[in-house]
């Protein structure tokens, strides 16, 4: 099951549960067994964000700050640009694996790749790495072969679309 989008610090399970919990409705056995999952794997989830410290500090030079918050801020790049720049500027501010993997819906151990990357390479580690496989046949933005970059006009309608036109 995805975990909910956060609500006031609460996910949406949560609050659904709770929900249900305080609904005057007798609830049958079965709803009140996965009100108690729900409730039990979130109370587990957030006792594992404690406070431990982390293998490896970030420290942020002042350029690397301002490049990784202008990143964190743009609306034009990739989310996965965007998300990683936050998990390093979350780890920088001193925050653990897991918190930020909370804040920023993914898990403990995705952010600690990329602490860990960016620590040996810095914003370079950032970038993605090569994918094994045959690479695409069609590179992206350039459309497919022959059309280019250019859009088809509007003009004489294409033959088989000239008996409706007559009505």
């Amino acid at each position: 099951m995805k975990r909910g989008k956060p609500i006031l610090g609460l996910t949406f399970t949560l609050l659904a549960a709770a929900i249900l919990l305080l609904t005057a409705a007798p609830a049958s056995r079965r709803v009140r067994k996965y009100v108690q999952t729900i409730l039990g794997g979130i109370a587990r989830r957030r006792a594992n964000l404690s406070a431990m410290p982390q293998k490896i500090a970030i420290e942020l030079s002042s350029d690397e700050r301002s490049e990784l918050e202008r990143r964190a801020r743009s609306e034009t790049r990739s989310f996965r640009e965007v998300q990683r720049a936050r998990m390093i500027l979350y780890s920088a501010a001193g925050e653990t694996d897991g918190w930020v993997a909370e804040r920023l819906d993914c898990t403990p151990e995705c952010v600690g790749k990329w602490r860990r990357r960016f620590s040996q390479q810095r914003l370079e580690g950032l970038k993605d790495q090569q994918r094994a496989g045959r690479p695409r046949r069609f590179p992206p933005g350039a459309g497919r072969r022959g059309q280019g970059d250019r859009l088809r006009a509007a003009g004489h309608p294409r033959p088989a679309a000239r008996p409706l036109h007559a009505h």
